[in-house]
Formats: structure tokens, C-alpha cells, sequence
């Protein structure tokens, strides 16, 4: 073949060359992470996980508290208590659903732990021990709280505290 023929000098089977295939990815990667920050809010709330967040027009406060470190089948974890705090005159029957995800982007996920069912009295705070297996100290964490009705539906919108694991000590 001359120099001048269209496919003087390609190997055949080259794709793109490494560079163009790591900058690709690495576009992508961060187009899911700027959409699902965009996106995640006005989808349901996401909140620095050393704030309160008020549900809903319920007046229910949702915090995390107590943060401490431990070790879960050998692998370490960060351990808290979500409080709800009831701001209403009655009782608020709930079905609540947790689920823990580790670092950022998210590297593993836990599932969904079982729902438990809780009635929060009036002018009353209920709280529960929760935490997140594999989370060390100083990663960061997406921790999500579920309110399911009866029935297994959303009760109220689900919210996504974020924060960074505190140092042990």
C-alpha cells in the first residue's frame, strides 16, 4: 500500500488509543456522580449527616447520633443511633427501612437491613442502634432511612445522610 491510501499505516484491530479510553471513562463516571448530586435532591432530601432533617409536613425530626467505631465478623464498622423525635399531638405509627453505602463513589453497598416497625408517641423521641460494616474511620458513607407504610410503601420520602466517618479515638 502507498502512503497516500486511506489505510496506510492503521493496524488493523486498533481501537482507541488508552488515553482516550481512561479520559472516556472517567467523563462518564463523573456525569452519574454530577447528576445523581442534581438529581438526588430533588428526589428525596440528602443531608450532612451531623444534621436534623424535619420529614415531611409531619414534624418528625430525623438525626444521627452517638457516632463510635467497632468490628463486625472481623471487618470494621461505624456504629451511631438514628433518633426520630415526634413534634406532633399524636401518634405516628412508622415501618422503617436502613441501608448503609461506603465511599465515594459508592464502593459497597450493604443491603437493605429488615424493616422495623415503631410508634413514635407525641412530643417523644424513639431511638435505634444502626451503623455501617466495612466503614473505617475518616471514609465517607451514605446512610439512607426508608419510612414505609403497612402496606410496604413509601410512607414519606426517604432521606440520605452523607458524611465522613469520624477518627477513632
Amino acid at each position: 500500500m502507498s502512503p497516500t491510501h486511506p489505510g496506510a499505516g492503521v493496524r488493523p484491530g486498533s481501537g482507541p488509543s488508552r488515553p482516550f479510553t481512561v479520559f472516556g471513562l472517567l467523563a462518564a463516571v463523573s456525569a452519574v456522580v454530577i447528576a445523581a448530586v442534581l438529581i438526588a435532591p430533588a428526589v428525596h432530601p440528602v443531608v450532612r449527616a451531623n444534621e436534623a432533617h424535619i420529614v415531611g409536613d409531619e414534624e418528625l425530626m430525623l438525626q444521627l447520633l452517638s457516632f463510635g467505631h467497632e468490628t463486625r465478623s472481623g471487618e470494621p464498622a461505624t456504629a451511631w443511633a438514628v433518633e426520630i423525635v415526634n413534634g406532633t399531638g399524636r401518634d405516628i405509627p412508622l415501618t422503617i427501612a436502613t441501608g448503609c453505602r461506603v465511599g465515594f463513589p459508592p464502593r459497597r453497598t450493604e443491603p437493605l437491613h429488615a424493616p422495623e416497625k415503631v410508634t413514635v408517641s407525641p412530643d417523644e423521641a424513639h431511638t435505634r442502634p444502626d451503623g455501617c460494616t466495612g466503614l473505617a474511620a475518616g471514609e465517607r458513607f451514605f446512610y439512607t432511612v426508608r419510612f414505609l407504610d403497612g402496606q410496604g410503601g413509601r410512607a414519606h420520602p426517604p432521606v440520605t445522610f452523607i458524611g465522613k466517618s469520624p477518627p477513632a479515638g
